[in-house]
């Protein structure tokens, strides 16, 4: 069964299009990914940037090194 996948900006409506993933071992398309357009990728930089600049919003640095040491440990898991 092939998955489909969507832009995860907020607020995009991508191209229309899509990419077709494949398995490199058999060929077999895995999933489906959209293609985002310019007026996508202008949205997705603006709410980084913005995100960034204000340095108020962010998660503070314990809750980030936390969230980035569990998705080590489901990596590990996983591998």
């Amino acid at each position: 069964m092939t998955e489909q996948f969507t832009l995860m900006i907020k607020g995009a409506q991508g191209s229309g299009e899509s990419l077709t993933v494949s398995a490199p071992w058999d060929g077999s398309e895995i999933a489906q990914v959209p293609y985002a357009c310019s007026a996508d990728i202008e949205l997705a930089l603006a709410t980084a940037h913005k995100i960034f600049s204000d340095r108020k919003a962010w998660l503070p640095k314990p809750e980030r090194l936390q969230i980035l040491e569990k998705t080590a440990a489901l990596m590990q898991q996983q591998k």
